[in-house]
């Protein structure tokens, strides 16, 4: 036997001598080995086992089925030494879930009757680094470096040696520990490419675009296996449609044990928060899986920007890199509310940037109390919770809706309701608010006292939240309709009930500072007083100011007193005083009705008297103007504390004639002296009404009513005065004109009404009068003829001066323009006839003086005399129609007959250079059918546009 084997051996030397030289030929480069071994699975030049009878038929391969897979192990290349037989061997191994093979190569392996000869020489390596793409997202990176070989024998393939590196893309992960890309190292021995499962551990990351979680793995499991997945795997649900058939197909990192950093918005004493999580998985869709935790965050250790809050239960479902779902369950502190926590439930979504969105539910079904002012809020279901996350921190807005009342001490309000009431976790803490008052009558007490609400509100602080109150207190018994008798008292008042917020520093044991709310200080803002019986009427109120920016700490008061019969004209008086920025302020105003005889018919009616300390009147002359025609003298927000003015003194008298209906008049004079006691201002203001009552000033129709106010203010050596002049007869004559006179060092001008506020006379609605008269410095410019007169002139713009050359100069001006017009008519049964008339004209004369610096734009020398030029423009126009109008089975209409309309204008500037231009036009349509529209224009001399050098 021994003999025939060594027959076979020299025959078999003999047979490879004559291959080698046919098929000698070494396989260098990956591609070609791959391209030589599906060669030879093509030709399925396959053998059973390594054997002398097989080796003859060279190039052959010894093919090893793996259920669907096979590989092959591929011999070509004898050579012959004087200590043996050596071939070439190869392989191309095809891993499931590969899209590339690994090629492999074996030279001078050693053969003999007995075999393959050399153990691990006879090993294929690797025959170089190979990068192969197991998917969009992750290749496997295995190197050339001896690491990689396949062991085999005469019956072929034994098992595969790999080790390498799997990276994962950036489309899906980016590395968190300074890597350039996240990996993945591994090394496995296998006899079975079905089923390789390799155990790994995988660098730091964190899903793309996504900071909120951080994964670090050091249990992993790679399935490369179509015939099993890892022990006790437990996929996402949506796997389970995606493999539907057969969930062992599945391919990826199955991590056994992992630890997640969550969210820097759930982190607790500014650190972030880990857990470990099981059966997670990562394939080349991404990141699946889902995470959960109970008792996560205490209160003691949770914070949403100085709110404490809870996490009772965290749950988050990631698929294919994104999170599809989630939650956390916990208890949210609001710091004004005493009672015990509110619990809540917040949904977690991915919004379309790929960051997390919570959408928070809380159960209102509890009312909340607030501490500092013991504010009870009873919730309604409409109240929500809203969180965002801004940088990588919850910041909550609460929004309450519902109702309120205020119990404190003998103090009962009810009957509120309120919308939008919003929580914030910084100032001003509570913003928006709208209040109703729901509960008429007296519901509420204060002191015991029923008492009407009449105003509720918070005042937005940017330091803390004001809540205040107006109320009323009604006394006695009120009087009936139809009786004056009987006593009715009303005390109103006005409250404040301030908080304060404080910052509370974490102790030992907590990990967060703490936001407090504490009841500050009440204050009452307001008291008010109405009396009334049969034949009196008392009013007063009395204000209190703390740390006004404008009053600092003070106060101001009111008196009304009114006595039937005594004291047919109320006695008023108004007063305020207080201490602002280190000075001390007053002021006090009286007005009392007194009866003292003068001569003519002339009576004082009443005295008015005051006095001020560091206070200024504000307002302004025409303010002032308009406060006398009122008959108002001292509303209490025109005076401002101010140092610098000293002692100021008011009187003043109301006066009537025999009978009050003749003429009544109201006059003040005020002296006021600046801090050092020199002359600072002087006042008079002053009305008179004549034709009519003081009760019927502002309701009369009938009347002549003026208003004058003079100022003079000492320190800049200025008189300011106007005077307000009305004439209303029974709406048949009505008129009013405005006179302004200004004197300064550096401006003057005497203005009896200016173009644009003429004064005016309207006489039945049939004609209408306007003039002005201006006399001083910077008179405003005349204005432009009717529209209808520059159109039928033909005008496109009217003579004027220029008012930028006449800013410093003296100068009169003076217009009028009178209109007039109507229709009448002459009837029938179905129609007619009607003819209308509009009469109008007007000018505008100017003198001004330009002064000796004016001249003619291109041209040399003055204009005018010595400066003064005159420019003057006359107008004139009349209009009149005549037609039929009337109804014709049923429809309306109107033909115009005749419709005519004639206008003339004129304007100039004189003298040197003197200038005219003027035209006339006429317009007319005889039953709208002929038209004559003819307008003629001329102007003579040189016209001159002035400028100033």
């Amino acid at each position: 036997m021994k003999t025939t084997v060594q027959i076979k051996f020299i025959l078999l030397i003999i047979q490879l001598f004559v291959v080698e030289l046919a098929y000698s030929q070494r396989y260098q480069t990956s591609e070609e080995i791959i391209s030589f071994c599906e060669q030879i699975d093509q030709d399925m030049r396959y053998v059973g086992e390594l054997n002398l009878d097989s080796v003859p038929s060279l190039p052959i391969g010894i093919h090893k089925n793996f259920g669907e897979f096979g590989v092959t192990i591929a011999i070509d290349s004898a050579n012959f030494h004087t200590n043996g037989a050596f071939f070439d061997a190869y392989m191309a191994l095809e891993i499931p879930g590969m899209r590339n093979k690994l090629a492999f190569r074996a030279t001078n392996i050693q053969f003999n009757p007995k075999g393959v000869i050399g153990g691990a020489l006879s090993r294929l390596m690797l025959v170089s680094e190979h990068t192969i793409e197991m998917g969009p997202n992750i290749n496997l990176v295995v190197p050339g470096d001896g690491t990689n070989y396949v062991e085999w024998d005469c019956n072929g393939f034994k098992a595969v040696n790999l080790k390498g590196i799997f990276e994962f893309s950036e489309s899906i992960f980016e590395p968190i520990d300074g890597k350039e890309k996240v990996e993945a190292s591994f090394e496995v021995y296998a006899s079975d490419i079905r089923n390789i499962l390799i155990t790994t551990s995988i660098s730091p990351f964190q899903l793309k675009g996504k900071k909120d979680f951080q994964f670090y793995i050091q249990d992993a499991v790679v399935d490369l296996s179509d015939e099993k997945n890892p022990n006790n795997a437990v996929f996402p649900s949506q796997y389970h449609e995606i493999y539907p058939s057969n969930i062992n197909l599945w391919r990826g990192f199955y991590l056994k044990g992992i630890e997640i950093v969550l969210p820097e918005s759930l982190s607790k004493g500014g650190e972030r928060i880990s857990i470990g999580a099981n059966d997670l998985i990562i394939d080349n869709a991404g990141f699946s899986g889902e995470i959960f935790v109970n008792n996560l965050i205490t209160r003691e250790e949770g914070s949403m920007s100085g709110w404490p809050f809870s996490v009772t239960h965290l749950e988050v479902d990631f698929v294919c890199n994104k999170v599809v779902g989630g939650g956390i369950e916990g208890e949210i502190h609001l710091p004004p509310v005493e009672q015990s926590d509110l619990a809540y439930e917040a949904e977690i979504h991915e919004n379309a940037s790929g960051n997390l969105d919570y959408h928070f539910l809380v159960s209102f079904s509890e009312p909340l109390v607030m501490g500092p002012a013991n504010a009870e809020f009873q919730l309604h279901p409409s109240s929500y919770l809203e969180v965002n996350v801004i940088d990588d921190r919850f910041l909550p807005k609460m929004v309450i809706n519902g109702e309120l009342s205020i119990k404190r001490n003998k103090t009962e309000i009810v009957g509120m309701d309120f919308q939008n009431i919003t929580f914030l976790t910084t100032a001003p803490f509570i913003t928006d608010g709208v209040f109703e008052l729901t509960v008429p009558g007296d519901s509420s007490k204060m002191e015991n006292f029923n008492i009407q609400l009449d105003r509720f509100y918070i005042h937005f602080s940017e330091t803390a939240p004001v809540f205040g109150a107006d109320v009323r207190l009604n006394l006695g018994k009120k009087p009936s309709d139809n009786s004056q008798s009987g006593l009715s008292l009303s005390v109103s008042s006005g409250f404040k009930i301030f908080t304060k917020i404080t910052n509370v520093p974490k102790t030992e044991y907590e990990y967060y500072d703490k936001q407090e709310w504490q009841f500050d200080r009440f204050e009452i803002s307001s008291i008010g007083l109405e009396l009334k019986t049969g034949p009196m009427h008392l009013q007063g109120v009395l204000a209190f100011r703390r740390n006004d920016p404008d009053y600092g700490d003070g106060f101001y008061g009111s008196i009304f007193l009114a006595i039937e019969h005594v004291l047919d004209q109320p006695l008023t008086a108004t007063f305020m005083g207080g201490k602002v920025d280190g000075f001390r302020y007053w002021f006090v105003d009286i007005t009392a009705p007194i009866k003292i005889p003068l001569v003519g018919g002339v009576n004082i009616n009443k005295i008015r008297g005051g006095a001020s300390y560091h206070v200024e009147d504000t307002r302004s002359i025409e303010t002032l103007v308009k406060a006398a025609n009122q008959g108002s003298f001292a509303p209490p927000n025109a005076y401002l504390p101010n140092e610098e003015v000293g002692l100021s003194l008011r009187a003043g008298v109301g006066l009537d004639w025999a009978n009050e209906s003749i003429a009544n008049a109201d006059v003040l004079f005020s002296i006021t002296f600046n801090s050092s006691g020199g002359l600072r201002e002087l006042y008079f203001m002053g009305n008179i009404y004549c034709l009519v009552p003081r009760s019927a000033r502002f309701t009369g129709n009938n009347k002549v009513k003026g208003a004058i106010v003079v100022h003079y203010d000492n320190m800049e050596k200025i008189l300011d005065a106007q005077i307000d002049a009305e004439v209303n007869f029974s709406n048949v004559v009505q008129g009013n004109m405005n006179m302004h006179m200004y004197f300064s060092p550096d401006l003057w001008f005497v203005k009896l009404n200016t173009p644009s506020n003429p004064a005016n006379v309207n006489l039945l609605g049939l004609a209408y009068i306007n003039t002005y008269l201006m006399v001083g410095q910077n008179l405003e410019p005349s204005m432009p003829p009717p529209q209808m007169v520059m159109d039928l002139v033909g005008i496109q713009s009217a003579t004027s001066r220029d008012p930028q050359a006449i800013l410093t100069g003296d100068g009169f001006a003076h217009g009028s323009r009178v209109q007039m017009g109507g229709e009448l008519s002459l009837g029938w049964q179905s129609f007619s006839i009607y003819g209308s008339l509009d009469v109008g004209a007007g000018y505008d004369l100017t003198i001004y003086n330009y002064g000796p610096n004016a001249h003619c734009q291109g041209e040399v020398g003055p204009i005018g005399m010595r400066g003064w030029y005159l420019q003057g423009q006359v107008y004139a126009y009349i209009g009149f129609a005549l037609g039929i109008r009337g109804k014709i089975g049923g429809t309306n209409y109107d033909i115009k007959l005749l419709e005519a309309y004639l206008a003339m204008y004129l304007a100039g500037k004189l003298p040197k250079p003197t200038y005219v231009e003027g035209g006339v036009g006429v317009r007319a349509t005889v039953i709208g059918i002929f038209t004559v529209n003819f307008h003629l224009n001329f102007s003579l001399g040189d016209d001159c546009q002035i400028v100033q050098t």
